[in-house]
């Protein structure tokens, strides 16, 4: 995926979401060369998106992170035959994904948060 793609999928989810809910939010991405192109900050600029700075060496705040961690582990315990069934258990593991574990990652922010700080942005034990 490149920055084109990136602003592409900004522009159908992220806008309308922040249109309808009619909130300020704080938009977070990490330092993938995608997310920091000059087009992607123009983009963001542009439609007055506000972002979270990031660490340049910390992927560790991200708890989506942890949960396709999870996910690719429990596809790959059910050996995909072929692109369509692939495509099948991705969905009914992300359906059964334990909304406990999604809950506990982000309650855990903080934790991270404050980790990263101490170390000067740098990784953390998440």
């Amino acid at each position: 995926m490149d920055a084109v793609k990136y602003i592409e999928i900004l522009e159908l989810n992220l806008i309308p979401f922040i249109e309808e809910s009619n909130k300020n939010y704080i938009f977070q991405h990490d330092n993938d060369s995608k997310h920091t192109a000059n087009k992607t900050c123009q983009f963001l600029k542009d439609n007055n998106i506000k972002t979270l700075k990031w660490p340049a060496y910390s992927p560790d705040l991200n708890p989506i992170e942890n949960i396709w961690g999870i996910l690719k582990r429990n596809v790959r315990k059910r050996i995909p035959k072929d692109k369509n069934n692939f495509i099948k258990i991705i969905n009914e593991e992300w359906d059964a994904l334990n909304k406990n574990i999604t809950k506990s990652l982000i309650d855990s922010m903080p934790n991270r948060i404050r980790e990263v700080i101490k170390n000067k942005g740098d990784s953390t034990t998440y």
